[in-house]
């Protein structure tokens, strides 16, 4: 027992607190691993990419905090093509009026994204 002085100058014993806690079946069934966001979640039909709009759009907010958001705007206008169910997303390397056939210096971004679940499979930077 422990014990502690009072408001009043008193000196008075301090019981330990019991907490209580549910018995284990008394949880839902998800709370304890049996159900998964794959099983018991929606995934849309046409998949949470949809788009090359929106393949880019999570590009670009994945790569802000990694390569800067001048970088990524400067490679502006990214391209999204669709292979095999996987979104690829590139930059295009920063170039004003260059000579015919002639190649600009510097690399670009790019992703790859699941078009069925938005999980972002790869980004790296060429240079």
């Amino acid at each position: 027992m422990v014990v502690v002085e009072s408001h009043s100058g008193g000196r008075m014993p301090m019981l330990p607190r019991l907490v209580l806690l549910p018995a284990v079946g008394a949880l839902p069934a998800h709370s304890i691993g049996r159900a998964t966001p794959a099983e018991s979640g929606f995934i849309p039909p046409r998949g949470f990419e949809p788009s090359a709009e929106v393949a880019v759009a999570i590009v670009e907010a994945a790569m802000c905090p990694v390569s800067g958001k001048a970088t990524v705007i400067s490679e502006r206008p990214f391209k999204a093509t669709l292979q095999r169910g996987i979104w690829i997303v590139r930059g295009s390397v920063p170039c004003e009026d260059p000579p015919p056939g002639a190649v600009c210096p510097g690399g670009t971004a790019e992703a790859r994204i699941s078009k069925k679940t938005g999980r972002i499979l790869y980004i790296t930077h060429f240079q």
